[in-house]
């Protein structure tokens, strides 16, 4: 079978918990646990870990995203909503919702796994590459992370 950009996802995919590329950026522990090349183009999966009090700012992008929340707690600011939610709860941005996360906690850790679809044009790995060389103490941080998206084919926008 193809999908829309005629990859192949014939042969399915598996990772255990061992797999996968790590990287602590934008204040976020990441694993990396499937690209494009691993689900056909479809979405890219990543496991977030917000230490105790992280937050993730306000910010937009082009790419639905979608949220499983694993461990934790977490607030999530969309739209005119914010919601408390713990194990268990899924959410849901579709491109251009302006949203923040945050780990209310401090002392549990927060561990989402991340949908983004469709799957990064030159694959979420490339943008991993670009935040290993960055630092958040960086005042043009978020013009970075920008420019960086819009290399590898996304719009991201810090708020």
């Amino acid at each position: 079978m193809k999908n829309p950009a005629g990859e192949s996802r014939e042969n399915g995919f598996f990772a255990s918990q061992d797999d996968g590329r790590t990287l602590n950026a934008i204040g976020i522990e990441q694993r990396l646990i499937a690209t494009r090349a691993d689900t056909g183009g479809y979405f890219d999966v990543l496991e977030g870990v917000w230490a105790p009090g992280g937050v993730f700012g306000m910010h937009t992008h082009d790419y639905d995203e979608f949220y499983y929340i694993a461990e934790g707690d977490i607030i999530v600011d969309y739209g005119d909503r914010t919601v408390n939610a713990s194990v268990g709860s899924f959410f849901f941005f579709p491109k251009g919702q302006a949203h923040l996360m945050k780990n209310p906690s401090s002392t549990v850790p927060l561990k989402v796994i991340i949908f983004f679809a469709p799957a990064f044009g030159d694959g979420y790995d490339k943008i991993m590459d670009g935040l290993e060389q960055m630092s958040t103490d960086d005042p043009d941080y978020g013009a970075k992370v920008g420019e960086l998206m819009e290399n590898t084919g996304k719009t991201h926008v810090i708020q």
